[in-house]
């Protein structure tokens, strides 16, 4: 059994500062968490844990960087809050949870402030939203937490998130990924988008594991998802793999180096005749990619798609649509892929405070602004859920639901700030297309979170009149048939602002403005999303990846987004680590299978996902445009049969065969399986 004095003072003492603070997350490990959760499914108020020595693949294990002590040193020691020390997890503390949030035992495993379940958003269990207030402010009271609530006298977002905010969030923002970057080992990713083999022609390391050389494969084929861990060890380590592309008319090859520091950097150098499409004297001979590990990606990835002549890679334009306009300007939204940011605007706390058990922790979804999303992840859809504040009528964006009666969550950036962001990437960056998709189901107001009514809605359509570039659609025409030529083939940003139809009808002033305006609904855009609901890496895996193979043969009526994240559940949303961390976990699952299952007319056409740091998942929806929809790549490993064969030296070819046999069988195994996978 696991008490609260063996979990340690660590997860209570991380409730004193707000909860979730980003250097006091996870007392509780996942696998305890994720353990008394499922154990309530057989018993409405009694729940047991097992604290299991292995949790294997349980991707919600990992731990912060830092010892205990030091994600302890700066937290004050707590109370003991009317909970002794030798006090079981299983019984008491999740209880006292699901009491706090006013819900059965049972019904705590289903908690997440994700979205609002109506099936827990009425009071349970006997207690009143004014009875589960009260027993959050009793909480407050034990546990020393600074936490809104409800009915308080200062309603959150009554304070203008001022710039000097964001700026401090941003300066939190990057010391947290400071931390976030481990000593031990980094992960770093290779997608061949290309018809040539990569085969590997020399490695180098120093006070590495000597596994380098296991790790980094000998041959790479075309279309091959590959990821692995490089052991680094100590600051010292470094080292050197270089990686030839078999079958160009010049030779061509590329330098990968992990470089020694905190942390290790990992740059690329193009070697040889290799050169990428870019900006200026970028993407030249001789350049050398930056693998943002200083941003805190998961995943460092290195992608390099098209065919001799005609690479596109890391270093691509700011503005990659426009410069995608010869691959994709004659295909529609139904038959490309664009990335899309979850919740983009909860990178920042309105005002430094949660509502409810809200806080950094289960609240933010990402770390960079939103014009940070758009120039360096390459983000083109952005997902926005609004709260209208009820005293000096101000948006914000937010996260969170409602559980018995009560809103848990936090607001994010304000709308003046999100609206001048884009607009000053537009006016930066011109000829992208960004769509805004409102959530309907979740504007609210900020006094007891209730959907708006009519005049708050429209209150939030007349903000987003401020969007500059706001696209000239025709009124009932179908958006996702409309050729990309047509919205941005003039070189000019084009801004669409989507909502559900039913929160347009009825609106006071002027209604909901039309088509011509940028504005359009669901009608216009329809989609099918897929969201998992699941805290596990392989398990979301497993589910995304048959969701989005049933849904094949419907590519063609409705655009299909996948929501390829991680959703902390249960007791996880107070002690469990925060959000951005364990979609690290998806980011890494992204890289080294999720983007290998996708073929012909099989993609998500949104791609959304929580910590963008990096140009990561811009890279891929890159490479799916150029190999899966204009077919540049060659066939891909067969994922694109009906593109041509792209013409290579076949004396290299026959040079290097005895090396390609030679291949490790595993390899060669794993790309069989996966093959055998994506086609049945």
């Amino acid at each position: 059994m696991v008490s609260v004095k063996s979990i340690g003072v660590k997860g209570l003492a991380a409730t004193s500062v707000g909860l979730f603070s980003l250097v006091s997350c996870a007392p509780i490990s996942a696998t305890d968490a994720t353990s008394i959760t499922e154990a309530v499914t057989g018993s409405t108020n009694v729940a047991t844990t097992s604290n299991s020595p292995s949790a294997p693949n349980n991707t919600l294990s990992q731990e912060m960087t830092g010892s205990d002590d030091d994600l302890l040193h700066d937290l004050p020691q707590i109370p003991n809050a009317n909970v002794s020390d030798n006090a079981e997890v299983s019984g008491e503390l999740v209880n006292r949870v699901a009491g706090l949030f006013g819900v059965t035992t049972t019904q705590m495993i289903r908690v997440q402030l994700e979205n609002t379940d109506p099936e827990l958003a009425e009071p349970a269990n006997g207690v009143s939203p004014g009875q589960a207030t009260s027993k959050i402010a009793n909480f407050n009271d034990n546990f020393k937490v600074n936490l809104q609530h409800i009915g308080g006298p200062d309603e959150p977002g009554s304070v203008k998130n001022t710039a000097a905010e964001e700026a401090h969030d941003e300066r939190v923002n990057k010391h947290f990924m400071r931390q976030r970057q481990s000593r031990e080992k980094l992960m770093v990713g290779l997608v061949n988008g290309t018809p040539y083999t990569w085969k590997r022609i020399g490695i180098e390391f120093n006070d590495m594991d000597r596994k380098m050389s296991q790790t980094f494969r000998e041959i790479i084929l075309p279309g091959e998802p590959f990821a692995a861990y490089a052991y680094t060890h100590d600051k010292k380590a470094k080292a050197m793999v270089q990686y030839e592309l078999v079958g160009t008319s010049e030779k061509t090859w590329f330098t990968l180096r992990i470089s020694s520091g905190e942390p290790h950097q990992v740059t690329v150098e193009y070697s040889g005749a290799l050169e990428t499409v870019a900006n200026g004297n970028e993407g030249k001979r001789g350049s050398v990619v930056d693998l943002n590990v200083d941003r805190g990606v998961a995943c460092a990835t290195f992608y390099l798609t098209g065919s001799e002549g005609r690479f596109l890679s890391n270093d691509a334009p700011v503005n990659w649509m426009h410069t995608m306009l010869e691959e994709i300007g004659n295909h529609t939204l139904r038959e490309i892929m664009l990335p899309r940011s979850h919740h983009a605007g909860m990178y920042t706390l309105n005002g430094g405070d949660g509502v409810g058990f809200g806080g950094r922790g289960n609240t933010w979804t990402q770390d960079y602004s939103v014009y940070d999303q758009l120039k360096i992840g390459g983000v083109r859809v952005i997902d926005s859920r609004l709260v209208l504040t009820r005293r000096d009528k101000k948006v914000f964006e937010s996260h969170g639901s409602k559980v018995a009666g009560a809103w848990h969550g936090s607001l994010g950036v304000s709308h003046d700030s999100m609206i001048k962001q884009i607009n000053r990437f537009n006016d930066e960056y011109p000829g992208e297309l960004i769509i805004i998709d409102v959530d309907g189901r979740e504007m609210r107001d900020n006094k007891k979170f209730n959907q708006l009514d009519a005049a708050g809605v429209a209150h939030v359509v007349e903000s987003f009149k401020r969007l500059k570039h706001r696209a000239v659609l025709v009124p009932g025409e179908d958006i996702a048939q409309i050729p990309i030529n047509r919205l941005i083939g003039d070189g000019k940003s084009a801004v669409i602002i989507r909502m559900e139809e039913y929160r347009t009808r009825n609106l006071p002033g002027e209604g909901y403005p039309s088509a011509t305006e940028g504005f359009i609904t669901n009608n216009e855009l329809p989609y099918h999303k897929h969201w998992s609901n699941m805290d596990n890496a392989e398990k979301m895996l497993k589910d995304q990846t048959e969701k989005l193979l049933e849904y094949k043969d419907g590519r063609f009526r409705q655009l299909y987004v996948s929501d390829f994240l991680l959703t902390q559940k249960g007791i996880a949303v107070i002690f469990g680590n925060p959000i951005r961390v364990i979609n690290e976990a998806a980011w890494k699952k992204l890289i080294e299978t999720f983007w290998g299952v996708f073929r012909k007319d099989v993609f998500p056409n949104w791609l959304a996902m929580d910590a963008i740091r990096g140009g990561e998942l811009r890279g891929i929806a890159m490479t799916v445009n150029e190999c899966l929809v204009a077919k540049r790549c060659g066939k891909l490993g067969n994922r694109a049969p009906d593109a041509e064969d792209i013409k290579v030296r076949q004396l290299l070819i026959v040079d290097d065969l005895a090396s390609i046999q030679n291949a490790n069988t595993s390899q060669l195994a794993h790309i069989t399986t996966s093959a055998n996978a994506t086609t049945t």
